[in-house]
């Protein structure tokens, strides 16, 4: 086929009829509004985002070397003897070094008796009985407390002595009395003695 003169015009004029309408359509696909303009610049609206959440431990390890040595040594005084024994003898010791202390841990047995370790700072420098009070009643039941919950009122009460039980007869020991409970037992013992023997005679009598 050959090209005219009249061909070639109509080929350049339909090339700029086409740019010319590519551009219109681009100037008028950019174009907007005011209204289409705060459209599309206002905030999005509220939505649910969720993202993957791995659960792993965070750990920042430090290696390094060092030698432990022992800064000194820590003294525990004996009780004295046990009502009864003249002499206060070490007859068991239930731990050995490097052995966790922990409270209630029984440290030493001194002529059948137990040192149970507590924490505190007040000596224990009396034998204690329901209704005492003081430092170092507080601080027994601190001490409790970590083990048994035991509620701190500062006064030596039916729970701090149920407490106090529980923890010797976890050690396997038998809980502490005084020389004043022991007599009570006694005279108690006495008296139901004494009611039974009046009973019988009562009853010979009749």
């Amino acid at each position: 086929m050959r090209l005219t003169k009249s061909h070639v015009v109509s080929g350049v004029l339909a090339v700029a009829l086409l740019g010319a309408t590519a551009t219109a359509w681009y100037f008028a696909a950019q174009a907007r509004t005011p209204a289409q303009r705060a459209e599309e610049t206002a905030e999005p609206d509220d939505s649910v985002i969720t993202v993957k959440v791995d659960q792993e431990q965070l750990i920042d390890t430090l290696e390094f070397e060092a030698v432990l040595d022992r800064t000194g040594d820590f003294e525990v005084p004996a009780p004295t003897a046990p009502e009864g024994i003249e002499t206060a003898l070490a007859s068991k010791i239930p731990v050995e070094v490097g052995d966790e202390v922990k409270a209630g841990t029984v440290l030493l047995e001194v002529s059948g008796r137990p040192m149970i370790a507590l924490e505190g700072d007040v000596p224990a420098y009396r034998d204690l009985q329901e209704g005492d009070t003081g430092p170092d009643v507080e601080q027994l039941q601190l001490a409790l407390q970590q083990i048994y919950g035991t509620p701190k009122t500062g006064t030596f009460d039916s729970r701090t002595a149920s407490d106090l039980k529980k923890l010797y007869d976890h050690a396997g020991y038998d809980h502490a009395t005084t020389s004043e409970e022991v007599a009570t037992e006694e005279d108690d013992t006495a008296e139901g003695d004494t009611g039974d023997e009046n009973a019988e005679g009562g009853e010979e009598n009749t």
